[in-house]
């Protein structure tokens, strides 16, 4: 059985629970139902952007128990600046010199890049 992991209901921690993790969460029971048909096995994901707009008054159990409620409680709950340390290798392992030299010059002038967190994630 092959297994799939899907992130749903993304936040930031300066936001608070809306549609857009309703809408996320009813596309979720789509997908699930759809993999499970399909004989694959799913890892529920979900990453709390604390990094791009940090509020440290964001309230992880709330938004845990409403997860819960709506029937999908993430296999794994994590804040994407908790991946620092494994973006920091993939930029390590990347051997393009002129893409590693552009990642690190937005890295250093702005922020690490959803994508540096979703390939770190992978």
């Amino acid at each position: 059985m092959r297994k799939v992991s899907i992130e749903y209901a993304h936040i930031y921690t300066n936001q608070h629970i809306s549609e857009v993790q309703q809408i996320s969460v009813n596309t979720l029971s789509e997908i699930t139902s759809s993999t499970q048909e399909q004989g694959k096995d799913t890892s529920l994901v979900v990453m709390v952007d604390d990094y791009s707009f940090p509020d440290p008054s964001f309230e992880y159990g709330n938004f845990s128990n409403w997860l819960d409620g709506k029937g999908f409680m993430p296999d794994i709950l994590f804040r994407e600046s908790q991946l620092i340390p494994a973006c920091d290798e993939v930029l390590g392992i990347i051997e393009n010199d002129k893409l590693k030299a552009q990642i690190l010059d937005y890295v250093k002038t702005k922020k690490y890049p959803c994508s540096l967190f979703i390939a770190a994630w992978y």
